[in-house]
C-alpha cells in the first residue's frame, strides 16, 4: 500500500513549527545566568563566602559590585567589575581578580622600572595585556621603536579598554557646548599624551546621560573645558569627571602606532620569534592558576635570556602570598641560576618584581631625570603613585644577587620536566603566608641599591630620605618610610612637603592626633598647602578634624569641604543650629554642589524629627526630598546619600522608592545591619512578605541575639 506523500509533511512542518516556536519562547522564558555569580571566584575565594551563614547572603556578596563587561572568550571568560559609589575599576579572569585600579603600582613599575634600568631602550616586549598599564608604562618612552604586547585571550583587549575611561551623570549639555556622540578616534604616541586637549577624548552619550572622558584630564584640558560654560551642572560634572580621570592611566596604548598586540601564548611565541629585545616585561598571574607555573622555569628563564641583548633587562612579577616559604624560595633559586645578573624590588607588602640581566644593572639618575623632567606622561604616573621625583623609584630596590643566593640557599629548582610549582602550588591557596614569607626574607634585604653606596648623593641628603619615604610609603613599607622621613625633618625640619608626608604616614596607621598636628606644621608654611591637608581631612577623627577645618578657615580658605566638615560634625552631634550655621556658609561658597545639597537635606530630615506637627513635618520631610534627589541627580552615590533618601521616601511612605535606595545602601554597606532591618521594613509595606522575611532571618544569622529582627519576624507571623 502506497501512503499519501502530502500527509507525511504535516508532522514534519508541525514539528518544524513547534521547534520555531520554542527557539523564540525559551529565551525569554528561561532566567538567563547570572554573571554576577558566575565571576564570583568561588574556588579563590571559597573563604569569602564560607564564612557567611545563610545562602542569600553569599549571593548577596557576589552581587556587590556591577558588571560592566562579560565576555566568554577563547580561553578564560573575562569580566569587568565597578564598585558602587566610587570610580573603582578591577578586571577578573574565570573569577579571579588579575588587575585593578588598586594594583596600579605593581602593574606601572613592572615596566618603568624595567625602562629605567634601560632607558635607551629601543624594542620591547611585554607578557599579558590585563589592564594596559605595564604595556603603557613602556609606551611612556621615546626611544622604543617598536612595542609588543603577547596577549592569549583576545577578549582582553575589550576590557583593557575600561581602564581608559571615564565617566559621570550629565542630564543635558549646557546650551552652547557640544561634543561628540560616541568614543573619538585617537591615534598618537603615549608620550604625548598629556599634551592634546579635550577635543579627541570628550564625547557625551545623550541616551545613557552620561559625560566621558578618555585617559586622565590634564589641568589644561580642566581649565580649557571649564571655560566653555558658566552652567554650575556642567561645571559640577567637568569636575568631578576630572577627579575620577586621574585613575585612568590606561592612556589609549592599543592606539600608539608603535604597539602590535599579537594573540597567542607568550612562552611559545618567545620560543618562536628570531628577534632580541631591549626589554621584556610579564605580569603572569598566580602560579597556582592551571598552565601559569611555566612562567617560573628555569627552562622559560633562559629562553627569555636567549631573547634579551646583551645588555637587556628582563622584569617579572612575583608575590608572597599563598606560596609555601619552599615554592617561594625556589621561585628565586630558579631565577637566579639563570641570569647572571638579578635584583628584587618590592612594590606591595606581597607583591615583587624580579629582574634579571646579563650586564650589572644600574640606575643611571642624571639620564633618567632628564627623561622624566621632559616626560609629562611619566611625572603624572609617578605622582599618582605618590612619588614626586623618579629619584624615589630607587626606594623599592630590596635585594641583590647575594640575598637570592643566601635566601634561596637549599632550594629546589623549577623545570619544565618536573613542574614542581606547577602542582605543588595549589596545594598553598588560601594559606595565609604573607607575614611567614616576609619574616624569611627580611634578613637577605638590602637598605641601599648597590650604586648608591659609597658614592656622593645626586641630590641633597633631606631630599633623599624624603623620596625613600615615599617609595617606602607607597611599597606600604610604613615603617621604614617613618624612619626616613624623620631624618628628611631632623636635616630640614621646616620643610611642608615633609610634615604632609609624615601626615599622610601616621593616618596611615590611624593616628589621628599625630597626624593633626603634622597638618598644623604643614600649614604654618601658607596657604597654598591647603589643599593637600584637605585632600587627607577625611581620615582624621572628629576632634581633629574639627581644628584642622577651623583653622583652614580661620586662614581665609574658599574651599567648600571645610564648612561641610564642621557643619556634619555639629550634625553627628545634634547641634542643629551649629550645623546650619556652618552649611549657609558652605551654601554661599557653592549652592549647586552635591555635598552641599546633601548636607542641607540631611539637615531638613533632622529637623522634620524635631517637629510634632504632621503637616509641618511632611512639608519638612519633602524639603528634603526634593534637596537629597537634587543631589543625587549631580552625581553623588554614596551610601550616605541613599540612606538618607530611603529614611525619607519612607516616612513619606513611598514604598517602592524607600525599598530601592535602602537596596542600594545595602550593596555598599552590607554589613550595616540597620539598612538590612529598613529595607526589611520597606518590603514589608510593600507586601513582599517572602523579601521582608530573607532580610529579617539574614540578621538573626548574622545578629542571633537581635531583638528588633526577631520581632519584625514574628510580627510577619514567622517563626525562627
Amino acid at each position: 500500500m502506497i501512503s499519501d506523500p502530502k500527509l507525511a509533511l504535516i508532522p514534519r512542518y508541525s514539528l518544524g513549527l513547534a521547534v520555531l516556536v520554542l527557539a523564540i519562547i525559551v529565551p525569554f522564558k528561561l532566567r538567563r545566568w547570572d554573571p554576577h555569580i558566575l565571576t564570583s571566584g568561588v574556588t579563590i575565594y571559597a573563604d569569602r563566602y564560607e564564612s557567611l551563614p545563610t545562602d542569600s547572603l553569599r549571593v548577596e556578596e557576589m552581587r556587590r559590585d556591577d558588571v560592566v563587561y562579560y565576555r566568554e572568550g577563547l580561553t578564560t571568560t573575562v569580566s569587568v567589575h565597578s564598585i558602587p559609589g566610587s570610580d573603582y575599576v578591577y578586571f577578573k579572569s574565570n573569577g579571579k581578580i588579575d588587575g585593578s585600579y588598586g594594583d596600579a603600582l605593581s602593574q606601572l613599575m613592572t615596566s618603568y622600572i624595567a625602562m629605567l634600568l634601560h632607558p635607551k631602550a629601543e624594542r620591547a616586549l611585554t607578557i599579558g595585556l590585563g589592564s594596559g598599564m605595564s604595556a603603557k608604562a613602556l609606551a611612556t618612552f621615546p626611544s622604543l621603536k617598536r612595542i609588543e604586547i603577547i596577549e592569549i585571550e583576545p577578549a582582553m583587549i575589550q576590557a583593557s579598554k575600561f581602564f581608559d575611561r571615564s565617566s559621570v551623570p550629565l542630564e543635558k549639555l549646557s546650551p552652547g557646548v557640544s561634543f561628540p556622540s560616541s568614543v573619538p578616534a585617537q591615534h598618537g604616541y603615549v608620550y604625548d599624551s598629556a599634551n592634546g586637549g579635550p577635543e579627541n577624548r570628550i564625547w557625551y552619550d545623550a541616551k545613557e546621560k552620561r559625560l566621558y572622558y578618555k585617559g586622565v584630564m590634564t589641568s589644561a584640558a580642566r581649565a580649557e573645558l571649564m571655560k566653555r560654560s558658566e552652567d554650575l551642572d556642567y561645571r559640577g560634572a567637568i569636575d568631578r569627571l576630572s577627579r575620577s580621570a586621574r585613575n585612568s592611566r590606561h592612556a589609549s596604548v592599543l592606539e600608539d602606532p608603535r604597539v602590535h598586540v599579537i594573540p597567542t601564548d607568550g612562552r611559545n611565541y618567545i620560543l618562536a620569534t628570531p628577534e632580541e629585545y631591549d626589554v621584556i616585561t610579564a605580569e603572569p598571574s598566580n602560579p597556582w592558576i592551571a598552565g601559569v607555573a611555566n612562567l617560573y622555569t628555569r627552562e622559560f628563564y633562559q629562553v627569555v635570556k636567549s631573547k634579551i641583548k646583551d645588555d637587556g633587562i628582563f622584569a617579572q612579577w612575583f608575590h608572597n602570598y599563598s606560596m609555601s616559604p619552599d615554592d617561594f624560595r625556589m621561585v628565586f633559586r630558579t631565577f637566579a641560576e639563570t641570569f647572571p645578573y638579578v635584583s628584587l624590588w618590592g612594590m606591595k607588602e606581597s607583591d615583587f618584581l624580579l629582574v634579571g640581566s646579563k650586564k650589572e644593572q644600574v640606575f643611571d639618575y642624571p639620564a633618567v631625570k632628564k627623561i622624566y623632567d621632559s616626560n609629562k606622561v611619566l611625572q603624572s604616573d609617578l605622582d599618582y603613585l605618590g612619588l614626586s621625583d623618579v629619584y624615589a623609584v630607587q626606594g623599592f630596590y630590596r635585594m641583590d644577587r647575594d640575598g637570592f643566593l643566601a635566601f634561596s640557599k637549599g632550594a629546589s629548582i623549577n623545570t619544565d620536566d618536573g613542574a614542581q610549582l606547577e602542582f605543588s602550588a595549589p596545594k598553598n591557596l588560601r594559606r595565609a603566608t604573607t607575614e611567614l614569607n616576609r619574616k624569611l626574607m627580611t634578613p637577605f634585604l638590602v637598605e641601599d641599591p648597590p650604586w648608591l653606596k659609597g658614592k656622593p648623593l645626586a641630590i641633597p641628603a633631606a631630599m633623599h630620605h624624603y623620596y625613600m619615604a615615599q617609595s617606602y610609603l607607597a611599597s606600604v613599607a610604613r615603617g621604614r618610610a617613618t624612619m626616613e622621613i624623620d631624618e628628611a625633618l631632623r636635616l630640614d625640619p621646616k620643610n611642608p612637603k615633609f610634615h604632609l608626608l609624615k601626615m599622610r604616614i601616621f593616618l596611615e596607621q590611624d593616628k589621628s592626633v599625630e597626624g593633626s598636628k603634622e597638618a598644623l606644621a604643614a600649614l604654618q608654611s601658607g596657604a597654598e598647602y591647603i589643599p593637600d591637608v584637605l585632600a587627607m581631612s577625611d581620615e582624621l577623627y572628629l576632634p581633629e578634624a574639627q581644628v584642622i577645618y577651623r583653622k583652614v578657615i580661620e586662614m581665609g580658605s574658599k574651599e567648600v569641604l571645610p564648612y561641610l566638615g564642621l557643619g556634619n560634625i555639629a550634625l553627628h552631634s545634634g547641634d542643629l543650629p551649629e550645623a546650619e550655621k556652618w552649611f549657609v556658609q558652605a551654601r554661599d561658597l557653592q549652592a549647586d554642589h552635591p555635598a552641599v545639597l546633601l548636607a542641607w537635606g540631611r539637615l531638613m530630615a533632622a529637623k522634620a524629627q524635631q517637629l510634632k506637627d504632621e503637616a509641618q513635618t511632611k512639608k519638612q520631610l519633602q524639603e528634603a526630598r526634593v534637596l537629597l534627589e537634587r543631589s543625587e541627580s549631580k552625581g553623588e552615590d554614596s551610601a550616605t546619600i541613599h540612606t538618607e533618601l530611603g529614611a525619607v521616601y519612607y516616612k513619606l511612605g513611598v514604598w517602592e522608592k524607600a525599598a530601592a535606595e535602602y537596596g542600594e545602601a545595602l550593596r555598599m554597606r552590607r554589613r550595616r545591619n540597620d539598612l538590612r532591618f529598613s529595607l526589611g521594613q520597606a518590603y514589608a509595606q510593600l507586601g513582599r512578605i517572602s523579601d521582608a522575611e530573607q532580610k529579617y532571618r539574614e540578621i538573626l544569622s548574622l545578629s542571633p541575639d537581635d531583638a528588633d529582627a526577631l520581632k519584625a519576624l514574628q510580627d510577619l507571623g514567622k517563626r525562627y
